[in-house]
């Protein structure tokens, strides 16, 4: 998924509502693509921010919701993946190949 931004966060611009918004907008078509579903507080419905000056809160909000796609990120798809093909495979190849190459590398280093 691309994520195309318009806005102008270079440095010494000024921080305006839309910046925020452009995130918001942003974080909402991830989470969409990623099937994750979110409510916000501090923001309107058409992805302003809900107050006249920009607050901590709402930057923490976008953090927040950033967080909560990262962790319910297409659940139903990977959980499934990961807890038997990728889980053993991954770990019983990484375990061999770290515990002979970590042993004789560690000691021939100390």
């Amino acid at each position: 998924m691309a994520i195309s931004w318009s806005e102008d966060i270079s440095s010494g611009a000024p921080i305006q509502k839309s910046n925020l918004a452009e995130i918001k907008s942003e974080i909402d078509n991830l989470a969409n693509w990623e099937g994750v579903s979110l409510s916000w507080s501090y923001f309107e419905s058409d992805g302003t921010p809900s107050d006249s000056a920009i607050k901590t809160e709402q930057a923490q909000e976008l953090r927040d919701k950033t967080d909560t796609i990262h962790n319910n990120r297409h659940t139903t798809v990977y959980s499934g993946e990961n807890s038997g093909d990728n889980g053993s495979d991954y770990s019983t190849h990484q375990n061999g190949h770290n515990s002979g190459y970590n042993d004789s590398h560690d000691n021939s280093v100390v």
